[in-house]
């Protein structure tokens, strides 16, 4: 069971699937330490905006051309077929994790 998350800079808000609670959090809290995102309480007490910050867009920018360089030489020395099989184990392996109790009474 996946949550919605809604994800927001000044370009666009747009849903994200978010399945995880701990992998959310675990990937979220640093990038705000850092200040690339910043969050704000939503509409409800349930909804938690996570904002991009121009610090983090940048970062972004820098990024993106190193981490598709990184796939195409994966994909190139393991062939596209493969590269799905470990995208498809990764997935089962996330969903078959147990949320931890602290995040689950959160």
């Amino acid at each position: 069971m996946g949550v919605e998350v809604f994800v927001a800079d000044e370009q666009s808000d747009h849903p994200v699937d978010a399945p995880r609670w701990d992998t959310l959090a675990r990937n979220v809290l640093p990038l705000q330490r850092e200040r690339l995102v910043t969050l704000a309480a939503g509409a409800d007490q349930r909804v938690t905006e996570v904002r991009l910050t121009a610090k983090g867009r940048k970062a972004i920018a820098a990024a993106l051309p190193l981490w598709q360089q990184i796939q195409d030489d994966v994909a190139q020395k393991l062939g596209r077929d493969r590269v799905g099989q470990l995208r498809d184990i990764a997935a089962a392996l996330e969903l078959s994790a147990p949320v931890p109790a602290a995040v689950r009474r959160r």
